[in-house]
């Protein structure tokens, strides 16, 4: 709801932004698509789901990219105590 909540009180461009790595050079070509205001800034549903259509449409360009897996909380956090 943040994006959204940000969108219907400023009146601003929005942008989704992804980097893909290259093959073989190893490099990044960074990739800035503008999302639709208009949809941003309606219902929290409809928002809702044009953002996760638009992030699933990033990751079905190249899936083997994507970091399906990572530790948001690193175990070391709960092991000591922290």
């Amino acid at each position: 709801p943040l994006i959204h909540n940000l969108c219907k009180r400023i009146d601003c461009d929005t942008f989704i932004a992804t980097a893909l790595r290259q093959r073989i050079s190893g490099e990044f070509d960074l990739v800035i698509e503008q999302l639709d205001q208009n949809i941003l800034s309606s219902d929290l549903q409809s928002s809702l789901d044009y953002m996760n259509g638009q992030i699933e449409a990033l990751i079905k360009t190249q899936p083997e990219q994507y970091q399906w897996g990572y530790a948001r909380f690193p175990w070391s956090t709960y092991r000591t105590g922290r």
